[in-house]
């Protein structure tokens, strides 16, 4: 009847040029794969990272505008203004006493101190590199009827 023809398959695997091309070309795939991720990581963090210095900046500078505001004075001798470290003195009155309170910069975060005790206003993921605290002079306006 039939009979079978065996025939022998010469070629069971890959050779050695193939398997390079097809390892080169995985390669060229990954990095292509690999650059787009990271252009869209840094992408994410210009959009995130703006808003939220500024969101940073407006609370600080918002606790720090209504303390001046409410003070009595700002103590000039002990402050550090004009420079990139700067340190602010208030001089409020609580209470019928005179409380100091105290804004630094230390390890990257803003520091307020009232009464001995340090409370960092600057949210703890965010680093601060500088703040400048500037004295500013303007002869008085003086208006009459």
């Amino acid at each position: 009847m039939f009979t079978k023809i065996k025939t022998k398959n010469k070629k069971q695997g890959f050779s050695l040029i193939e398997t390079l091309i097809y390892a080169a070309g995985m390669v060229a795939l990954l990095s292509v794969l690999v650059m787009m991720i990271v252009q869209i990581y840094n992408l994410y963090q210009e959009m995130t990272v703006g808003p939220r210095a500024d969101r940073t900046g407006l609370l600080v500078l918002d606790r720090i505008t209504k303390d001046i505001r409410s003070g009595q004075s700002i103590d000039l001798s002990k402050s550090v203004l004009n420079s990139s470290n700067g340190i602010l003195f208030i001089n409020s009155l609580e209470n019928e006493a005179i409380i100091t309170k105290e804004y630094t910069l230390e390890g990257g975060q803003i520091f307020f101190t009232k009464n001995g005790r340090k409370i960092p206003i600057s949210p703890s993921g965010t680093t601060i590199k500088k703040i400048e605290f500037n004295q500013l002079t303007s002869p008085a306006i003086v208006t009459g009827k």
